[in-house]
């Protein structure tokens, strides 16, 4: 009967050593999957071909949403103003309802208040190019100070 108990502690140590291998392993897989700043990486946006694009994580210091003019500062200061038409530039956005926290939309143009909001002054954007320096994508991936939707 003594066997008994000293069996059940020994299997539950190796079933906690087994998982947690086996999820080490998953998660070092996830973690090289993602994009590097700075550096090129393939990556399909449309689901079909893949590209070689670098990304660069800038801050938003103003939106003209009219004009469609985002000036953003990278981590080193320097400005640049980026001219967005979502018919030639991927614009993502997250979604602030609870039940989609997470998922991000795309806006296809430029008019209504998801277009309005796209891009608040502080929200942190990831600024995708391709290897000749054309914007392919522009995501918000910032915590929605301003935007309404």
């Amino acid at each position: 009967m003594r066997k008994w108990w000293l069996i059940v502690p020994l299997i539950v140590l190796i079933g906690t050593l087994f998982l947690f291998f086996k999820y080490r392993n998953l998660l070092q897989k996830t973690q090289n999957n993602k994009l590097s700043l700075g550096e090129p990486t393939q990556v399909s946006l449309d689901g079909k071909e893949k590209i070689d694009v670098t990304q660069q994580i800038s801050k938003v210091t103003s939106w003209d949403f009219d004009g469609g003019k985002l000036k953003v500062q990278d981590n080193q200061g320097k400005e640049r103003v980026i001219d967005i038409d979502p018919a030639s530039i991927k614009v993502f956005t997250p979604f602030i309802e609870k039940d989609k926290r997470g998922a991000m939309r795309v806006i296809f143009e430029k008019e209504g208040i998801t277009w309005e909001t796209a891009f608040c002054a502080g929200d942190e954007v990831n600024v995708i190019t391709d290897d000749t320096g054309k914007i392919v994508s522009v995501m918000n991936i910032g915590q929605r100070i301003c935007g309404a939707i």
